[in-house]
């Protein structure tokens, strides 16, 4: 996956564009809170007991918080990268219990980078194959204005997470199955 330098890049460069001013712990704390959960997530839990505003938000956007408890159980990228058709309603919960999560604790436009990261981390996965990434997107319910800095930014990120040197040395594997998987699904 992508290293949190690179993560950083696009999380900063994805709030500027929002007009909203990056803050790099915040934004570290997001990518940790994604990439390393049983460490993380209990963070943002005592955040969540500690301050009443953010409680009630965390109350008013979850119906059950049976999930968000649960956090600190999962392991890395708490499974959001699915692909298969039995699997993509998880990974869907879980980039929106997270971005709704995030959102509470930090702000909406926090909330987002969740699937900022996610996308930033199937990009590598899948050397910047757009389609893919597109029909992956829909499915798992990116938001849309992260989907739209995606494609804006393709170029860059292909050149940071070097995607196209990667599919010419035949270093896309995983492109390949989930390729079959979508052939499948059709």
């Amino acid at each position: 996956m992508p290293s949190h330098e690179i993560h950083l890049k696009y999380a900063y460069r994805f709030l500027k564009e929002l007009g909203v001013e990056p803050d790099v712990a915040k934004i570290r704390s997001v990518d940790l809170l994604i990439d390393e959960p049983g460490v993380h997530a209990q963070k943002f839990l005592d955040k969540v007991n500690s301050d009443r505003k953010v409680l009630e938000c965390v109350k008013n956007r979850f119906d059950d918080l049976t999930i968000v408890s649960m956090l600190p159980t999962f392991s890395h990228d708490m499974r959001t990268q699915r692909f298969s058709p039995k699997r993509t309603e998880w990974s869907r919960e879980m980039i929106s219990v997270l971005r709704r999560l995030v959102g509470c604790v930090y702000g909406d436009p926090y909330g987002l980078l969740a699937d900022l990261h996610v996308i930033l981390d199937m990009a590598q996965k899948w050397c910047c194959d757009n389609k893919l990434l597109g029909d992956w997107a829909r499915d798992v319910g990116i938001s849309p204005e992260v989907l739209e800095f995606y494609r804006r930014n393709v170029a860059m990120i292909d050149k940071d997470l070097k995607c196209s040197e990667r599919l010419r040395k035949g270093e896309c594997g995983r492109r390949n199955v989930a390729e079959f998987v979508r052939e499948e699904k059709s």
